[in-house]
This record gives structure tokens, sequence and C-alpha cells, in this order.
């Protein structure tokens, strides 16, 4: 992309230097309204893995209706379970291009951190207020292991990835799983890029994926779950 292509250009002729020019004074609001160009690539992908997410849901109720040849075909769909991780991929670049973009932006932390309260907190916390204190009046008490009220604590503070590993899951709420580790990610994340040069980030990267790949590769023998190697944090840097 056009975007792409500029601030590779810029991080390659001076790696270590502060941002130049309008990137110095302009808000963070003003740089990433430049930025929200279309990417017909990326949505291309976002495509694709919202088609594996959406299939591999729908892979149990293939698996006891499909016989014979065509279980190859469920075994393929269930691999649609990757499409969270391209999803996180996506998300890191694009965040991350946003961040090193607008780094010297007078409001760097309030805007961003801002923004992403504003888009996700209402919903999320619209839905859990609803599951946790309004669907139990009309359950009752005899099904009160299915609201799992006794381990909200894990959904309201996003650490829903780490509740399977360290206690008993909320069985209907554990695709919070991943928005857990978008947000421990924006949490960290723009503090890290703004602490280091575009250099200095680009080798802490490499790092932090050769650590995430050891990670995977190290849970299995370790005696941690399949689960755990795909939700727990370090496995997902």
């Amino acid at each position: 992309s056009p975007c792409g292509v500029r601030r590779a250009k810029r991080v390659s002729a001076d790696a270590e230097a502060p941002a130049k020019g309008y990137g110095d004074t302009r808000a963070f609001d003003t740089r990433q309204s430049e930025l929200n160009r279309p990417m017909p690539g990326l949505d291309g992908l976002r495509g694709i893995a919202i088609l594996g997410v959406v299939t591999f849901h729908f892979s149990p109720l293939l698996r006891n209706s499909v016989t014979g040849p065509f279980s190859l075909l469920v075994d393929l769909i269930q691999r649609g379970v990757f499409g969270v991780d391209l999803f996180f991929a996506l998300s890191g670049f694009l965040i991350t291009g946003i961040l090193l973009d607008t780094k010297q932006a007078s409001n760097y932390f309030s805007s961003f951190y801002t923004r992403r309260i504003l888009r996700i907190f209402p919903l999320y916390y619209g839905s859990l207020a609803l599951w946790f204190f309004v669907l139990p009046r009309f359950l009752g008490p005899a099904n009160a292991d299915v609201v799992g009220s006794d381990r909200q604590i894990w959904c309201w503070l996003y650490i829903t990835n780490w509740q399977e590993h360290f206690g008993r899951s909320i069985g209907y709420l554990m695709h919070l799983w991943s928005l857990s580790i978008e947000e421990q990610f924006y949490l960290l994340w723009p503090i890290v890029v703004y602490m280091l040069s575009p250099r200095q980030l680009l080798r802490a990267c490499l790092v932090v994926c050769i650590f995430s790949l050891g990670v995977r590769v190290a849970f299995i023998p370790l005696g941690f779950s399949l689960e755990d190697s795909h939700r727990l944090t370090p496995a997902q840097l």
C-alpha cells in the first residue's frame, strides 16, 4: 500500500531519527485520518479470516453428519480457527503502523486509548452486564452455573484467555478470550512503540516472534493443553 511504502522509506532513510515535518506537530487524530485510506488487500484477508472462523464454528454440526471422504473437508474447515490468528496479525500490523506514524503527536497516548475505549468498552461491558445481572433473573438459581457469576471477574478484567488454565471457564463466554488478548495488546504495545526507535522496535518484534513460537513449541511437552498453546498471551505475541 502507499502507506506502507511511505513508512518503509522513512524508516530505512533514518531509523534512529525522530519524525520530521508534519509528523512533529500534527495531532494524533489528524495523522490517523490521513492514514485511513482503503487497503483492499487487507480487506480481502479480513474476509478470509471471517470465513474461516464462521465455518469453524459450524464444523461440529458437519462432523456429526458427514462420513467418508467428505470428513477430510470437515478437517480442513476446522483449521478455520486460525482465522483468529490472522486477525491478530492484521491488527498488530495496522495498529503498529498507526502508532509509528503518530508517535510525535502531543496526544499520542490519550487519543489512542480514548479511541479504543469508545470503540470496544460500551458494547463489551454492556453485554457482560446483560449476561451477569439481567439474565440470572430469568434463568433462576438452578442455572447459576451456566451464567458463571462466581467467575465473572475474569471477564471484567479482560483476562478470559487465562481463565481455563487457572480456573473453571464460563463455557458460553469463552469466545471472549480473543478480545482479552486484543485488549492486553492495546494496553502495552503503545508504550513499547513510544519507548523504542523504529530500528529497536524491529529488533524487539523479531525477538518477540521467536519467543512466542518457542512458547508454543515448549508448552506441549511441559504439560500445557493445546488450548493453552493457542489462547495464553505469551503464545499469541
